[in-house]
């Protein structure tokens, strides 16, 4: 993966500004990771938080060469900031905003926790996609409450079941950050797109396993 912050106009660099530098090489692990999660919301977040994240994902394996713009890049860490305790978990912890799929699994998609039957998820996925449609994926509220009445549309017990289904299809993970951040932070069409594709997972598999029968 190569990433480039990408400032005014499209170029790919970081634009000069009256910041003085974080000296990553010399500060500690835990000192790097709170200045680099830290100063998000400063004037100089999105050179000197851009920075350091940019240069440990372009060590990861993940996706082809893209670019990234800088405020994406810190957008992801002001999600994850909570969570994140040694840079060199940010690869590994935030993949699933910087690849442009996924990976599901039974067991995450059709988690046992919730008890649901893959029939289920997949209608819960389908009857997602239409209710968020209206719906701008910048206005979290707005999402939330969409999404709780959709809770009891389709007879759920609670709300859990229905974002733990929806955290997995955007994240192809059980664990991530607040479910509406997610979704504001990777954006309306790829809430749309991996939805979609853990649908079609799901019913892929459905096929497959009639065909063993």
């Amino acid at each position: 993966m190569l990433l480039a912050a990408t400032g005014a106009g499209g170029r790919n660099h970081l634009p000069h500004l009256a910041c003085r530098p974080l000296d990553h090489q010399r500060r500690s692990e835990a000192d790097r990771v709170a200045a680099t999660t830290n100063s998000v919301g400063d004037k100089c977040a999105a050179a000197e938080t851009a920075a350091p994240m940019i240069e440990i994902l372009n060590r990861s394996a993940y996706g082809n060469s893209i670019e990234t713009p800088r405020d994406y890049i810190a957008a992801v860490i002001e999600l994850e900031k909570e969570r994140i305790k040694r840079l060199s978990e940010v690869p590994e912890m935030t993949a699933y905003f910087f690849t442009p799929t996924v990976e599901y699994s039974l067991d995450t998609l059709v988690s046992q926790k919730q008890k649901l039957t893959p029939a289920a998820v997949e209608g819960a996925l389908t009857a997602a996609l239409d209710a968020l449609a209206a719906v701008q994926v910048s206005d979290e509220a707005a999402t939330e409450e969409r999404l709780t009445a959709l809770v009891a549309e389709l007879g759920l017990k609670n709300r859990g079941q229905l974002f733990m289904v929806l955290r997995a299809a955007l994240t192809g993970r059980t664990v991530s950050p607040p479910l509406f951040g997610t979704m504001r932070v990777l954006g309306q069409e790829a809430r749309v797109a991996r939805l979609g594709a853990a649908r079609t997972w799901l019913r892929e598999r459905a096929d497959n396993d009639a065909g063993m029968d």
